[in-house]
């Protein structure tokens, strides 16, 4: 009895420190490696199965691929569409997608849209964005189909992207004021926008 015992009292403090080890893991940030390209801002980004990836960005056209097992950054090919900043990605199955955004401070603003294969690592254009040039809009993916929507800051058109047929097809408005630089994902079947600012600069915290 006193030898089942003290095994219960043994198991009980290992499954305790166990679980207290699982517990203080949730929620906590982990440095990984630094990205392998220059320091930037208005990139963007997607992941593939276990591999992420960050491209563009001001001035910059260059696409790198993270892999999550090794925790190193491998150089791609260049986004197809040159320097941009304020672009949206999002991928599909086993590719991804990059468009819209501006090419500088007072650039020009593309609608331009580019699929990247990740087996061949080739980027091809695709159908222009169904809406009109932008830059900061929100983009996710739902299932077999991508999603853009706001950006620019007087915009909440929302548009749907088939790759299967590359046509675009215009969705009910945002429910919220036009905006740019607000958030976006999808959960399921359902897809979620709020923050941003629209042209009077003003601040939004819906959802």
């Amino acid at each position: 009895k006193t030898k089942s015992f003290l095994v219960v009292v043994l198991l009980s403090i290992v499954y305790c420190l166990l679980f207290t080890a699982y517990s203080f893991s949730q929620g906590a940030w982990t440095p990984k490696a630094n990205f392998s390209g220059t320091s930037r801002w208005g990139a963007t980004g997607f992941s593939i199965g276990s591999k992420g990836y960050i491209g563009t960005g001001m001035g910059c056209k260059d696409f790198w691929e993270w892999d999550q097992t090794g925790n190193f950054w491998t150089q791609k090919a260049d986004f197809g569409g040159g320097n941009r900043a304020g672009a949206v990605g999002f991928s599909i199955g086993a590719k991804g997608y990059i468009g819209t955004g501006l090419s500088g401070f007072f650039g020009t603003w593309y609608n331009d849209f580019w699929e990247w294969d990740q087996a061949g690592n080739l980027w091809t254009r695709k159908s222009d964005f169904g809406g009109t040039p932008r830059v900061d809009a929100v983009g996710f993916s739902i299932g077999a189909k991508g999603y853009i929507g706001t950006g620019g800051g007087t915009s909440k058109d929302f548009w749907e992207y088939n790759p299967t047929t590359d046509v675009w097809t215009k969705k009910a408005d945002f429910g919220g004021m036009a905006r740019h630089i607000a958030v976006g994902f999808s959960i399921g079947a359902k897809g979620y926008i709020g923050t941003g600012m629209d042209a009077s600069n003003t601040y939004y915290k819906d959802f």
